[in-house]
This record gives structure tokens, sequence and C-alpha cells, in this order.
């Protein structure tokens, strides 16, 4: 280790976002080795539509595979299935402000952009807003550095095109139907905006039952978007919750 090393590893450690062990300067990202080994990357099996992980196989998961109504995002995919060492990263994110982990976030979502070839009739990225009082509160919107990260890297440009109406109940407090009324309406497209594109892939931290992205996309659609897909960081996995978790803290 250089001089130069050391000295910033003195006096600006880096530690491992979920067990907080010391990291050394050569290593990359913001997970220890350890933790690193059981951040298990999201891949076949999964359902088509969205995109939670199947280990036994299957099309589709039995929500979407039971559902009556016509979805309104039509695609969901993910990086992540959430646990956590997925948990620590997002707190640290969103309640301790630590703003850079967009970066190593937006940098896993680039990479695994490349095996989503669904997803890549997409004109155009969307966060998912936040309410204005609570973005005043934290400071910024999540989905908004995500979405700022990620334009550069895959060639797709970002607009702040939806608004959130109402400051909803958080959805970890609710169950899966209580989530979807408690979100119902809470999004509309700005004043003004007229889409000139057909294809919106909205973008978040985190999915649970995916209440939010779908009327978020019920919004677009409205507008005249025909077809609207989700790309997130984490997807919750049923019965996945870890002990104590805010997974939906936010949204979905």
């Amino acid at each position: 280790m250089s001089l130069k090393d050391r000295l910033l590893h003195f006096f600006f450690p880096k530690t491992c976002v979920h067990c907080r062990r010391d990291l050394k300067p050569s290593e990359v990202g913001c997970f220890c080795g350890g933790c690193m080994g059981r951040v298990l990357p999201i891949l076949p099996l999964f359902c088509r539509r969205c995109g939670v992980p199947l280990p036994h196989g299957g099309a589709h998961c039995p929500a979407c595979r039971g559902a009556s109504r016509r979805f309104q995002c039509s695609l969901i995919r993910a990086v992540y299935p959430y646990c956590e060492e997925i948990q620590s990263l997002l707190h640290a994110m969103k309640y301790r402000k630590k703003r850079y982990l967009a970066r190593f976030m937006a940098e896993a979502m680039a990479a695994a952009w490349e095996r989503y070839a669904e997803l890549k009739g997409c004109e155009i990225l969307v966060p998912v807003p936040l309410h204005p009082r609570r973005r005043r509160e934290r400071g910024f919107n999540q989905a908004l550095l995500l979405a700022d990260q990620l334009s550069p890297r895959i060639g797709l440009p970002a607009r702040e095109f939806l608004e959130r109406n109402r400051n909803t109940r958080p959805q970890w407090q609710l169950g899966r139907l209580e989530r979807g009324n408690n979100v119902e309406g809470a999004f509309s497209v700005k004043p003004g905006w007229t889409p000139a594109v057909k294809s919106c892939l909205l973008v978040d931290d985190l999915c649970t039952t995916g209440a939010t992205l779908e009327n978020c996309a019920r919004a677009l659609r409205r507008a005249g978007v025909r077809r609207v897909h989700a790309f997130v960081f984490a997807r919750q996995t049923f019965g996945a919750n870890p002990p104590g978790s805010r997974a939906g803290a936010d949204s979905f």
C-alpha cells in the first residue's frame, strides 16, 4: 500500500455498509468480500413479467399468473433479490445520506442491463418521484440519483416527468392489499408535459409488491405512453423480508 493510500485510509476510512468492517483502499465497492459473496444477482429462473425469483421454475409467479387485470407496467426487472446486505446498503443511502452509493448501484444496474434484452427498446428513464415534503426532509430522491447515474452508462436520457400528489403512508407499514390502495391515484404526469416518447423505463431502488410501479405506469399510459417497463436495483422475494425491514419505506 502506498503512502498516499495509507493517508487516505487513515483520514477517510471506508467500511462495509453491512458489517462495518474496515475496507482496504484496494477493495472496490461498498461491501467487504464476505458480504459481497452473499449478494448474488437475480438470474433465471424468474417471473417473466414482474422479475421475482422463482427458484423452482415456472413462467410466472402466482401473483402475475392469477391476475385477472391487464398490467400497466408490462415488465419489471431487478439486479439483486432483497436481503439483509441490500437492506443495509439502501438504508445507508437513504437514511444516512450516503449519496455516493448510487454510483455503485448504477454500475450494477448497467451490468445487468446487458442481460435484459427485453428492456432495450425503452427510450427514456423516468425516476419514481418522492412527495415534495419527503424529498425536502431527505434532501434528495434516491430514484433520481440512480437514474442520473444510470443514464450515461446505458445511453438513455433521464427525465422527471412524474410527480407524487399525495404523501402516502410508508408502504412497509401495510399489507399487500393495503399497499395498492395506499398509492392508488398518487401519481400524475407533470403539468405541461406532452409525451414525445412511446416507451418509458421507470427507475427506482426497490420493488416489493409492485403497487407503486403499477400506479406510476398508469399515469404515464394515460398521458399517451404506449409501453412502460421498470428497472430496479433490488426485488423483494416472497416471504423474504429481513427482520425489522423497512423494505418499502418510500414506495412499492
